[in-house]
């Protein structure tokens, strides 16, 4: 499969999860209570889909890889992208610390840091989908096979064999809770 591809379809898994987690977000604001584990869930998977390989896929393969045969305007562009993943990592951190808040009644930092990520990565994920396609005409067949691999090994040593399967489940079981 082409490599880049395979970004998209993660691209679309969490824009499905950014979609529970604003429902979850909306249900909360307007006092309705939540299962602590499904915020936990939700933030487990931004955490380990999201984060650990999607945008491990990124950082440590896919950019450096493209980083010099961009003209320095498109690489300002990919700076910018590593630049919200750092963002979107201190949201998501807040947004775990929030769940701890729960047992008390105190969901305020929890809907707070999940708006602001859900506005950043919504943002995010239109911005990589423009930068894809410039990608996607610098890779040859050669790099397209090498970033396959390079995705798979992230896969298997940054989350673990079958751990993407399993988010795509959790993913599903919160769908038909809260969509």
């Amino acid at each position: 499969m082409n490599p880049i591809q395979t970004l998209r379809e993660e691209h679309e898994g969490i824009s499905q999860a950014l979609l529970i987690l604003q429902r979850m977000t909306d249900l909360m604001e307007a006092g309705k209570e939540l299962e602590l584990n499904d915020a936990k869930g939700m933030a487990d998977f931004f955490s380990g889909f999201a984060d650990a390989c999607h945008h491990a896929k990124e950082e440590e393969s896919l950019f450096p890889l493209i980083a010099n045969r961009m003209t320095s305007m498109e690489y300002e562009k990919v700076e910018e992208l590593l630049d919200e993943h750092v963002q979107g990592r201190k949201f998501l951190e807040a947004m775990r610390n929030a769940t701890d808040q729960f047992r008390n009644g105190n969901t305020t930092d929890f809907i707070e840091s999940s708006r602001k990520y859900i506005d950043l990565l919504n943002a995010h994920i239109q911005k990589e989908e423009s930068a894809f396609l410039l990608m996607e005409n610098l890779l040859t067949d050669t790099e397209n096979d090498s970033l396959n691999e390079a995705f798979e090994k992230i896969e298997n040593e940054k989350i673990g064999k079958g751990k993407h399967e399993q988010y795509h489940r959790t993913l599903d079981e919160l769908k038909i809770k809260y969509l």
